[in-house]
């Protein structure tokens, strides 16, 4: 966990990602030039998608669950308390990617409420009967 890296604009945690670059909003990703979410919150004066009234838009990030749930989790809670869970999860043994992947343990929930209860919780939630 780096802190220093913080959330991207989009949502993804970059504090969390195994990238070896400063994240996304101190120009870390080699992407930023043509992501348009990056390039939309620049010229928006935006810290986030969480501050946008247009969100979600239809930006393809947003089709990932953990993506959106992220988000709407940050404009909730701010942008350090959902590091202070990524980090406390990350303690618990809860993977943000998995090696040599891109997912983890909050892209394998089955919905919203199972995300946000893995970030809040720690645990996944209790699956219906």
């Amino acid at each position: 966990m780096d802190r220093t890296r913080g959330m991207a604009y989009c949502g993804l945690a970059c504090c969390a990602c195994a990238a070896d670059c400063p994240g996304c909003k101190k120009g870390g990703c080699e992407r930023s030039g043509w992501c348009g979410i990056h390039v939309c919150c620049r010229e928006k004066g935006l810290t986030g998608c969480w501050e946008c009234a247009s969100f979600p838009c239809d930006q393809p990030m947003f089709e990932k669950l953990r993506v959106r749930t992220f988000v709407d989790l940050i404009a909730r809670m701010g942008e350090d308390c959902m590091i202070d869970r990524l980090e406390e999860n990350e303690r618990q043994g809860i993977r943000y990617h998995y090696d040599g992947m891109i997912t983890g343990d909050y892209d394998a929930m089955p919905s919203r409420d199972a995300v946000i209860e893995l970030v809040l919780q720690g645990k996944a939630a209790k699956k219906e009967e």
